[in-house]
């Protein structure tokens, strides 16, 4: 609330700050001088109201020209000057223009008025007994306009410990070191009641308690984080626990836990272009030392994200491609041609050629012979019996 009148006051100002806005202010455009125009109005016509106190166009300009510059006081004694100075003559226009202005004034200070009553307000409602939402709110309001402001600081942090809220109790006083001797008490069993909290947490399965306990910077954030995201992720919320798992890996990088339960997450929640998750996935499967899945996700990192040249280069190193092999033309070497044995056998003797005797031609026998030739023939023939005749 405060922040939001002090957005009005300051767009007031700048309204007063146009000449356009405020012409009606003192006087309408007619009326006016053309002193008003110049570099400087407020010198130009304060110059030319010393040549004519009695000009009421004038007055009116430089009423105009204060009104412009916030100078609300100025303005109004100029018009007032003028309304002693006129007597009858357009006395009217100058009682019309002190009016406005002086209503201008009110304004003004009823807005400049309004965060001092708030102010005030909040802190009535802050260091009451009264410990709800209302009475919070207003504490938080006022540190945030001073927040090395110990008293209310203090009464917040008692607030916070009656409506079960130790966690937050701790941020508030943590910074301060000029505690009270109540508000170093409050802080000791804020910090108790927070690390029993944190073990409800480690321990158990309510998200809310895990909430309560987050205190960021704490020793235990990680591990809370990391709970979170179990929980989360066995609710069925598994966006909501990649983002708590992340978180947990930002504060301890190296955490086998948080990576086996970005690992455990369910896959098909995330689509297959959700690259957040697959980057986390590759790192996680990375840390595990699980060759294959990093291998797996790399691969889908790559179709979604492929410029990312940090994924290519450690997919290349998982996956090297295949050598290409080239046929070399190299001189052949002789052959060694084992001798084949030979083996020995026996000649076997092949029988000569029979050559029949050549008996020669005998002459054709004459008739004359032809008798004795075959007595002679006869003779010579043998039996069967091999008798010879």
């Amino acid at each position: 609330m405060q922040k939001l009148l002090q957005i009005v006051f300051s767009g007031l100002l700048l309204a007063l700050a146009s000449p356009a806005a405020n012409a009606a202010v003192c006087a309408s455009d007619r009326d006016l001088n053309a002193c008003l125009t110049s570099g400087d109005p407020v010198a130009s016509c304060r110059q030319a109201l010393d040549r004519n106190k009695n000009d009421a166009s004038v007055r009116l300009s430089l009423c105009e020209a204060y009104v412009g510059k916030g100078e609300l006081d100025k303005a109004h004694a100029v018009v007032q000057q003028g309304i002693d100075l006129c007597g009858r003559r357009r006395c009217g226009d100058l009682k019309l223009a002190e009016s406005n202005v002086r209503e201008r004034q009110q304004r003004v200070a009823r807005q400049e008025a309004a965060p001092a009553e708030t102010d005030s307000r909040d802190r009535a409602y802050c260091t009451g007994p009264i410990a709800n939402a209302r009475s919070m709110d207003a504490c938080k309001r006022l540190l945030e306009a001073n927040k090395n402001d110990v008293a209310i600081a203090e009464g917040l942090a008692e607030k916070l410990m009656k409506t079960n809220k130790p966690t937050q109790a701790v941020l508030v006083l943590t910074d301060l070191t000029n505690l009270t001797t109540s508000g170093r008490s409050v802080l000791a069993q804020a910090k108790q009641a927070h690390e029993a909290n944190v073990q409800r947490c480690l321990q158990g399965s309510d998200i809310g308690v895990c909430d309560d306990a987050l205190l960021s910077g704490g020793s235990a954030e990680y591990e809370i984080q990391r709970k979170r995201g179990e929980l989360l992720s066995a609710a069925g919320k598994s966006a909501d626990a990649l983002q708590a798992l992340q978180q947990s890996v930002e504060l301890k990088a190296n955490d086998r836990a948080t990576a086996a339960a970005i690992v455990g997450l369910n896959s098909a929640d995330f689509g297959g272009s959700n690259s957040a998750y697959l980057e986390s996935l590759v790192a996680a499967e990375r840390l595990l030392e699980n060759r294959s899945g990093e291998l797996t996700a790399l691969l889908k990192l790559v179709a979604v994200k492929p410029d990312n040249q940090t994924a290519k280069a450690r997919l290349l190193a998982l996956q090297p491609p295949k050598p290409v092999i080239q046929q070399k033309i190299t001189k052949s070497e002789p052959v060694t041609v084992a001798p084949i044995p030979v083996v020995k056998t026996e000649a076997i003797p092949r029988p000569e050629p029979t050559v029949a005797a050549v008996v020669p031609a005998q002459p054709a026998p004459q008739p004359a012979q032809i008798s004795s030739r075959s007595t002679t023939l006869y003779t010579n023939a043998m039996d069967n019996d091999g008798r010879s005749h």
